[in-house]
């Protein structure tokens, strides 16, 4: 909600009132109720909290789950950027994004919205091993965006 409030300039946030269908994905949202929605985005939260993943995987799971929901009525995409963003930040790496043109990142987040990727637990049920987990497309763009940056940075603060 503070993010909403900061990108939108409003001093309150106010959640989507209805469902309706995002084009670009083929993705209806489902009506949801204030309180829903609200209980959805604390769990998306807390997923900042769990130490189950790899950063970016993280970040990607933050990103697509605010737009499972798409709480608000407009400014949707950007805050789950800035979601993604700052987790990432938050874990001292470096200012990425999606190394994909729109139509890719389109398809790719149709596709997930559509059908989560499924999470499988180990048997003890606390370990995942890297073959128990299915990676979202999302992963390599944004992994290559990171990397992309701190080649950057490197090749900036490099002494020859």
């Amino acid at each position: 909600e503070q993010m909403y409030k900061v990108i939108s300039g409003q001093e309150e946030a106010e959640y989507r009132k209805t469902a309706f269908p995002i084009l670009e994905w083929g993705y209806t949202l489902k009506p949801m109720s204030n309180l829903d929605i609200s209980r959805e985005l604390d769990a998306v939260a807390m997923l900042e909290y769990e130490r189950v993943f790899d950063n970016v995987s993280q970040a990607i799971r933050i990103h697509n789950g605010i737009l499972r929901v798409c709480p608000f009525k407009d400014f949707n995409q950007v805050i789950a950027r800035a979601a993604m963003v700052y987790y990432l930040m938050s874990r001292e790496m470096p200012l990425a994004s999606f190394e994909l043109k729109e139509e890719e990142y389109n398809e790719i987040l149709s596709k997930e919205l559509k059908q989560p990727k499924i999470i499988k637990k180990s048997q003890s049920g606390r370990k995942y091993d890297e073959d128990e987990i299915e990676v979202s497309e999302l992963y390599e763009p944004l992994a290559k965006g990171i990397l992309d940056t701190l080649n950057l940075i490197d090749n900036l603060t490099s002494v020859y």
